[in-house]
């Protein structure tokens, strides 16, 4: 009796599945990602490597994106916040004024006469706070004001930065001094037209424990703020705290104050570097990309290397394919490492481009 066997239908594995599998399996094989650049169409290794730019820009970004003015005063402030509060009752008290404009420049003002022009640094010094200790005075912190840019300031902060007198009084130094003499520059606040530089300098010392920089700008700053008044009233639970009631609380607020001025401060700065961090980094990753490309395409080229038949589309699709592991490490290493995060990628990249082609497009003899 004859039996009719039917056959079973092959199950055909559907494109979409086959071609997931291939770029899942090329995130760690070498073999897989030379393949992959041969067969895939261009448009997945595209997606694939601006994936893994975007992954290796992401901590960049929050680091960028997360700067603040502010952060200058968010360690140890060496008693700025004391002699801080000091200045800002004197400033008060003497009808001192520092006011955003409508043109969004700093004014300042002692009562109705203007202040900020001069020649030499002790010009534009509008208040300062010293110290007594075993019978001694000692400069702590200086205000400036100039009326002046960034670019015609910058002079004159580094004028103050170079500013040292005898440790133990207000003797400024000299050639004359022994050599073994101890110096102090004392910490300033130099406020200008168009925005504010912090200098901290430790306790008896010529270094700066921390400083901000030049790029503010008082533009997101409203109209009218004057600064005297915004940086020396502090709340607490809707309530005004005076500094002699509650020096602690009024310490911490005149820190939390400046904070904000700072921040507000370093708003359009923060906006610019962002965008040009992050277009930076973008560029370049994506110039990494390209040259592991052509050097792939430069490798394969031997007269007895099995891949010479590659052309330069397909090199490039190989680099593209094999940029998202080492984009995808780049983001985690940069969250953890962030100083060295916009190094990461290229160090990756390289590392895996050099396996591969060791690995794949050896000659053969």
């Amino acid at each position: 009796m004859n039996r009719t066997i039917k056959a079973k239908p092959v199950k055909k594995e559907s494109k979409a599945k086959k071609t997931l599998f291939e770029t899942l399996k090329g995130l760690f094989s070498n073999a897989q990602v030379v393949e992959n650049g041969k067969t895939h169409p261009f448009w997945l290794p595209l997606i694939l490597a601006i994936l893994a730019v975007v992954l290796a820009l992401t901590p960049i970004m929050v680091a960028a994106g997360s700067a603040s003015g502010g952060s200058v005063l968010s360690s140890n402030t060496y008693g700025f916040d004391n002699a801080a509060s000091y200045v800002l009752q004197d400033l008060k008290n003497e009808d001192y004024t520092f006011t955003v404009n409508e043109k969004h420049k700093l004014e300042g003002k002692k009562g109705n006469i203007d202040l900020g022009t001069g020649t030499a640094l002790n010009d534009f010094v509008v208040g300062k706070y010293e110290s007594e200790k075993d019978g001694n005075t000692q400069l702590d912190l200086v205000f400036y004001y100039a009326k002046l840019s960034a670019k015609g300031v910058s002079k004159f902060i580094t004028e103050a930065t170079k500013v040292q007198y005898i440790v133990g009084g207000e003797t400024e130094k000299s050639e004359a001094d022994p050599d073994d003499t101890k110096y102090y520059t004392p910490s300033f606040v130099f406020m200008y037209e168009t925005g504010m530089y912090i200098s901290i300098y430790k306790h008896n010392s010529t270094a700066a424990a921390t400083y901000t920089g030049y790029s503010t700008s008082w533009s997101t700053t409203k109209v009218g703020t004057e600064l005297v008044a915004k940086l020396g009233t502090v709340t607490v639970k809707g309530e005004n705290v005076d500094f002699a009631t509650d020096p602690v609380a009024y310490k911490a607020g005149v820190i939390k104050n400046f904070k904000g001025v700072l921040n507000r401060l370093y708003d359009e700065a923060k906006t610019k570097n962002f965008w040009m961090t992050t277009g930076i980094y973008a560029g370049v990753d994506t110039l990494i990309i390209v040259v592991y490309g052509l050097l792939i395409f430069l490798m394969t080229r031997g007269k007895r290397n099995m891949f010479n038949f590659m052309k330069f589309h397909q090199c490039l699709k190989i680099s593209m394919e094999a940029s998202f592991t080492p984009g995808l490490l780049a983001l985690i290493l940069g969250f953890l490492l962030t100083q060295y995060a916009y190094i990461f990628f290229i160090v990756l990249s390289g590392i895996r481009v050099m396996w591969l082609t060791m690995k794949q497009f050896k000659p053969t003899y």
